[in-house]
């Protein structure tokens, strides 16, 4: 059982937000997650329903990198604690939330005032260096999920379930499956000692225009421990080459 319209009032109980002027719903919905949009007397909030939930500390823990970045001036929807200082929130019908500001923005594609249009190069590349500049060294261990190999047999049974199913691209994963399989040898990836706390999302899907045309990021909930060379690699190789100088030059 998911998150309900009727939930709204033990929201707004335990973040202190005031009456609703307006029914909430939901707006989005993500691998990890749905956002609900709330209406309150004090303005509008985004609900994040959590499909898997993370600790409280852990939770704790990505608010305070959200703060570190907003204090960088990278632009973010502002995450909001209860009432008692908690980030999260398990509500009678076992669903876990969380709050953050609302922020009405348009997609990378859509043309803005002194944006322009498609992935903005030396922005993220700006911003990714405030965010690995701003946060100080850890030893917290890496997240399996980002550093292990998914294994031969896995990958085996995607493109049986893919054929199965006559999906149009399973022969195009086919023909890359074993080139899939020698890069894994790679993994996983080596310790740098450069470790630090990272967005480690930041794709175009996590990336979009406020209505003043600013840069801003979401999802942060993925964040953690990576190193710095690491995620640049990852974002910089998502642009192509000539884009991909660009964003390292402004990185620099």
């Amino acid at each position: 059982m998911g998150l309900a319209a009727g939930d709204a009032d033990q929201v707004i109980r335990l973040y202190g937000l005031g009456p609703a002027v307006g029914a909430m719903a939901p707006v989005a919905r993500g691998e990890l997650g749905r956002v609900w949009r709330l209406p309150t007397v004090g303005g509008v909030v985004a609900v994040k329903e959590l499909f898997v939930p993370p600790t409280e500390d852990e939770a704790a823990a990505d608010v305070d990198f959200q703060l570190g970045a907003r204090r960088v001036g990278v632009l973010l929807p502002s995450p909001i604690r209860r009432t008692d200082g908690r980030v999260l929130a398990v509500l009678p019908s076992g669903v876990t939330v969380r709050v953050y500001e609302w922020m009405d923005l348009r997609p990378l594609d859509d043309p803005v005032p002194d944006a322009g249009r498609g992935r903005p190069d030396e922005q993220v590349g700006a911003l990714l260096a405030r965010l690995h500049l701003m946060a100080g060294l850890t030893a917290q261990r890496r997240h399996p999920w980002f550093v292990e190999p998914v294994g031969e047999p896995v990958w085996i049974a995607l493109l049986e379930a893919l054929d199965a199913a006559a999906a149009p691209f399973a022969a195009e994963l086919a023909r890359l499956l074993p080139e899939l399989v020698a890069l894994e040898e790679l993994l996983p990836c080596p310790l740098r000692g450069d470790e630090r706390r990272c967005h480690l999302d930041l794709d175009d899907s996590n990336l979009a225009w406020d209505d003043r045309g600013r840069l801003i990021v979401l999802d942060w909930e993925n964040s953690g421990p990576a190193s710095p060379v690491s995620e640049l690699a990852m974002v910089a190789v998502e642009y192509g080459p000539d884009r991909a100088v660009r964003l390292c030059g402004s990185y620099r």
